[in-house]
């Protein structure tokens, strides 16, 4: 069914490649997918979803894109070991694949609407929901009639999808911090006053009249922190975040006939 770990093998001399040679074949915990950005002679990004004890992987020349109207092209190349996971380095010149191999993105993925990921290759569609930093959301890849090798890959039209963007939130999230949801967090207030001025540099923000409230969405859905019921219209727009987990500092205003906030 598709390309064998001696392929990888074959293409390599580990005395002089840094990239790791096949182990044992095992992990643990949920699948991974990962991508590496690759300088090779022309730079491109490596999808690799682990699958039957490798790391299926496609060469993606122009990257990815949250636009589902854009089809990438995404060549079906050698299977690699799943010790490539964490695999960052320089392949030296003469080598196969010479150049700098960084990881671009990261994370756990589930496969969609097929029974494994050996019956989704072999139909020629994989379709994959991704959880990375850069990537989330379902994305397919489906098999073309160019060649052994051709497949293209899209965004489906899901919560993330969006304009022509590579990453989920618009910017490089390479050096932001992970961490967990605060507990617990003070509201944002107004502190001090200031003369009226004018300054390019600065951005300002109306105080309107209404309740200022933390909305958090999370695995439990939407909600309101200390608060025990959350208004319709505001579920829904947490909903429709391109996000999973959210911590939202706000004032919930209600208005009148004339779209003024009222307190009443």
């Amino acid at each position: 069914m598709g390309k064998s770990i001696d392929d990888y093998r074959d293409k390599r001399d580990f005395g002089r490649s840094p990239e790791p040679p096949p182990g044992e074949g095992d992990r643990r915990g949920p699948p991974v997918f990962i991508v590496h950005r690759h300088e090779a002679r022309r730079l491109h990004y490596d999808l690799r979803v682990e699958m039957d004890g490798v790391l299926r992987s496609w060469a993606v020349p122009k990257g990815f894109s949250f636009d589902p109207s854009v089809k990438h092209l995404a060549v079906r190349t050698e299977d690699h070991p799943l010790e490539y996971e964490d695999f960052e380095g320089l392949i030296p010149p003469g080598e196969y694949g010479a150049g700098a191999m960084t990881i671009w993105d990261k994370g756990r993925y589930e496969l969609l609407y097929a029974e494994n990921g050996a019956a989704a290759v072999a139909s020629g569609e994989v379709k994959l929901r991704l959880y990375g930093r850069r990537l989330r959301g379902e994305f397919h890849l489906v098999k073309t009639n160019q060649g052994k090798d051709s497949w293209l890959i899209f965004k489906s039209k899901d919560t993330f999808a969006g304009p022509a963007r590579d990453s989920v939130l618009g910017f490089d999230p390479e050096d932001a911090p992970e961490a967990e949801l605060p507990a617990r967090q003070k509201l944002m207030q107004p502190a001090g006053e200031e003369a009226p001025f004018s300054d390019p540099e600065w951005l300002f923000e109306a105080e309107l009249a209404g309740l200022r409230v933390l909305a958090e969405l999370s695995d439990s859905g939407p909600k309101l922190r200390g608060r025990k019921s959350i208004p319709a219209e505001v579920a829904r727009g947490l909903d429709r975040l391109r996000a999973e987990r959210a911590l939202l500092d706000g004032v919930l205003v209600a208005t009148d006939e004339h779209g003024r906030p009222n307190r009443a």
